[in-house]
């Protein structure tokens, strides 16, 4: 099926095409809670703003630019965190693409995440202090993305 379209079709069975896969699967599991909490936020604007500013001449394009942006940002800010904490956790689909983790091979390897590294470190290898080491230096860089999102929050984030 993928043939004509010049996809390998052993792309799961690949070590240079298994990391898309995994993106596309770990984007797609993901749509569905991202559009639900983006919805609760759509519902959550008031129509008296587009009320308004069609009255004064904005076109759809202006209203979803000027209204609907900055009053979904904090929506959109609690989506950004989430989904950043989310990825620099994955594992369980990192496991499951690479077989469980047994193998140590070119498949495990070309999708080996953070948090794959401390499992295979510290549960496979038994090197528990390494992948303590690494826990930690993962929790501390999730620590600063999160403070700088925070951070930038401020400037970026607009509530109601």
């Amino acid at each position: 099926m993928f043939r004509p379209f010049g996809l390998n079709p052993l792309w799961l069975g690949d070590p240079q095409y298994i990391m898309t896969a995994v993106i596309i699967v770990a984007i797609w599991s993901g749509i569905g809670y991202a559009s639900i909490i983006l919805l609760a936020g759509l519902q959550n604007i008031p129509k008296n703003y587009y009320e308004a500013a069609q009255i004064d001449g904005a076109g759809p394009i202006r209203s979803f630019i000027s209204i609907t942006v900055p009053l979904l940002s904090p929506s959109i800010f609690f989506l950004t965190i989430t989904s950043m904490i989310g990825a620099f956790k994955a594992f369980d689909l990192i496991f499951m693409f690479s077989g469980g983790g047994i193998s140590s091979g070119p498949i495990s390897m070309s999708v080996r995440t953070m948090v794959y590294g401390i499992y295979h470190k510290g549960f496979v290898l038994m090197n528990m202090g390494y992948g303590v080491a690494e826990a930690v230096i993962l929790f501390a860089i999730i620590l600063l993305v999160t403070l700088g999102q925070f951070y930038m929050q401020k400037k970026l984030v607009f509530y109601d």
